[in-house]
């Protein structure tokens, strides 16, 4: 990572800033706003990247990263979602970068707060995919006894 950031310090370099997407402009912003009291590192080589270290291992961090028109947010190596702006295709034009960034941030609130889970399946010992769902989705079927669901904190007990 270029700079470690703290609570609302901003480190990337002018020319850094003034090569950012305008979905990761906007993005940036909102994330300040509601979740700058969060522990992140953010970057720029290529891409801009923000990243929330883990808060527990086994689950691993949180990334954001900019893809242009969509956003992608990581957890930990298991998993990936994109919160693109033809999700929002069917808003005003000037509405889309703002209803994206909103989107990408309620999404890493979700993880951060503990209301989405991540589900890793393994068959033979191997991974075999990985989903994240909403923790108050009463329709998902329980794990199998191979599965192992975690929270941002840690191993999900007490389910299955």
């Amino acid at each position: 990572m270029d700079s470690v950031l703290h609570a609302h310090e901003f480190v990337l370099k002018d020319d850094q800033l003034a090569l950012l997407s305008p979905l990761a402009r906007a993005f940036r912003d909102r994330f300040a706003s509601e979740l700058g009291h969060v522990p992140y590192e953010e970057s720029f080589n290529d891409r801009y990247e923000l990243v929330i270290p883990a808060a527990h291992p086994s689950v691993g961090a949180l990334w954001v990263w900019d893809d242009g028109d969509e956003l992608t947010i990581g957890l930990g190596v298991h998993h990936h979602w994109h919160v693109s702006l033809y999700m929002y295709a069917e808003e005003r034009e000037a509405d889309r970068l703002a209803l994206a960034a909103a989107g990408a941030v309620e999404s890493v609130r979700d993880v951060f707060e503990g209301r989405t889970v991540l589900r890793v399946r393994r068959r033979l010992g191997k991974l075999v995919s990985s989903t994240t769902y909403l923790l108050a989705n009463a329709e998902i079927a329980a794990p199998s006894p191979d599965d192992t669901e975690y929270l941002w904190d840690g191993p999900r007990v007490g389910r299955g």
